[in-house]
């Protein structure tokens, strides 16, 4: 961490965070941090894979052009607006120390918060049409941001020595996403059974976490706590299966249940008994599908994964060491090394996970 930081109030780093951070450097090496470079690279000359680009990498505007769509892929700026690249370039300063690399991230979202108009903000289901259709204000990429995304962009660019300037802007970012997610994201799933409504309530959640001493913490934290409880209950069944019945889906939503969970812990908030029986299966169950290989069985709507960052995550937050156990018998532990340093950023008891897989 720069020496400027040390001993400051921090607005979105923690020491969890800066743990990991360490683990992270010692975990991506060899092809791994060959790879990551590599993408940075690309990134640096605004040339990324995108749905719609056929597999194949694309220059997309360097900043990107956020709001043009050349492929027709809905996909296309879906993707694009959930700023993976921007996570991309974190990490390979992590592990450089290369400040082209974070400047760019300055850079890239300073042009979008200036270029990407917000909607109005939503009050009712006729102010929510606009998050519908706006590929860069969609709800599920203004949970996706907040859940995952974010949840690196912000921390690293305050390790790195971010301005007070810069992190009040990234201040009111997190705001109007929280106001977002908090006015519109029950109303577009009224039964909080999809697995949008799961990263959507997880990016409240993190929004309250992140403003944890301000008046939008209070105001959205009833309705965060309240929403993931009933998602969990409607989209995990009593046996923890994710009830749309594709194994990937079942584990993305359950990176968003554990990322949820996640910021109800480090809020001090409890979590009722039977929401967390119903996500402990969930974990369970996301193990159940792994194949001797390591990979998931896929049906329905899958995509072939593995079930490694439910176990890592899942252990983190409950202690459970057998996930770890049976993990370890399809995966090799400089994987298992590997998704920890990449899944844990905010998790506590990193250190504890390390040097279990000693």
């Amino acid at each position: 961490m720069p020496e400027e930081m040390a001993g400051e109030k921090r607005m979105f780093l923690n020491e969890d965070f800066v743990k990991a951070i360490e683990w992270y450097k010692q975990s991506i090496a060899g092809i791994e941090k060959e790879r990551l470079l590599a993408d940075a690279e690309d990134v640096m000359n605004g040339i990324m894979e995108l749905p719609g680009t056929s597999g194949k990498k694309v220059f997309v505007g360097n900043p990107p052009n956020w709001n043009e769509n050349p492929y027709g892929v809905g996909g296309y700026n879906w993707e694009l607006s959930r700023m993976v690249h921007l996570e991309t370039l974190c990490k390979a300063y992590i592990v450089t120390g290369n400040c082209a690399y974070i400047q760019k991230v300055y850079i890239d979202l300073a042009n979008w918060m200036d270029t990407v108009e917000m909607p109005a903000a939503v009050t009712d289901r006729e102010t929510l049409i606009p998050y519908k259709g706006d590929p860069n204000w969609r709800m599920l990429e203004i949970g996706h941001r907040m859940e995952v995304t974010f949840r690196v962009i912000l921390p690293v660019t305050e390790w790195a020595g971010a301005s007070a300037e810069w992190l009040g802007r990234m201040k009111r970012l997190v705001t109007a996403h929280g106001e977002s997610l908090y006015g519109g994201a029950h109303l577009l799933w009224p039964q909080y059974d999809h697995n949008h409504y799961m990263t959507e309530i997880a990016g409240l959640l993190s929004c309250c976490y992140y403003l944890q001493d301000t008046p939008y913490k209070e105001k959205w934290i009833g309705r965060a706590l309240e929403g993931f409880e009933k998602a969990c209950l409607a989209q995990l069944s009593e046996d923890g299966a994710q009830v749309e019945g594709a194994v990937s889906y079942h584990n993305s939503t359950m990176r968003a249940v554990l990322n949820g969970a996640l910021a109800i812990k480090k809020m001090g908030y409890a979590i009722p008994k039977n929401v967390t029986e119903r996500i402990k299966r969930g974990v369970e169950f996301s193990l159940e599908m792994v194949r001797p290989n390591g990979e998931i069985v896929p049906f329905g709507d899958s995509r072939q994964e593995t079930s490694i960052e439910c176990a890592i995550c899942g252990y983190l937050l409950f202690g459970e060491s057998s996930w770890i156990s049976i993990i370890r018998r399809t995966a090799s532990d400089n994987m298992i090394r590997k998704t920890a340093a990449e899944a844990g950023w905010l998790y506590p008891d990193l250190d504890k996970l390390f040097c279990l897989l000693k």
